[in-house]
């Protein structure tokens, strides 16, 4: 489950003109990879992920079992340019996420040495309930 969410957060994020006018969608990319990033940039990634049944589900005939599944997702949000670039992709992206029902967890700022880059760390979640 955890790549179809990230693809389905991404694809709020490259439907979204407001994130598109401050992001390639070309630059908003599922995971890390080898070689140069082109900044700005927001990489996702899955950081947690619980999958509960629901009272019943073990004894439940097939096709009826119910279960919550959580998955918490990290948006990297990478610019050599400044902070404030950050700060304004993170507000764009925030109001996508949260109209494709994603919950802001947490977010920090940092200086990313390696990178050479400032990064904005933030994190969402979203609840799934399946039927298998």
């Amino acid at each position: 489950m955890s790549y179809d969410v990230m693809l389905e957060a991404r694809n709020a994020l490259i439907n979204d003109s407001a994130v598109t006018a401050l992001v390639s969608p070309t630059n908003i990319r599922v995971g890390w990879s080898e070689g140069q990033i082109s900044m700005p940039a927001i990489i996702i990634s899955t950081v947690g992920e619980t999958d509960i049944g629901y009272l019943g589900f073990g004894t439940a005939p097939e096709g009826s079992r119910m279960h919550r599944i959580e998955a918490t997702l990290q948006f990297d949000i990478l610019s050599k340019s400044s902070v404030k670039e950050t700060l304004q992709i993170d507000d764009a992206m925030t109001e996508a996420l949260l109209e494709n029902g994603f919950s802001k967890t947490s977010e920090t700022d940092m200086w990313d040495g390696y990178l050479k880059a400032h990064r904005r760390i933030v994190r969402f979640r979203k609840t799934y309930i399946k039927e298998i």
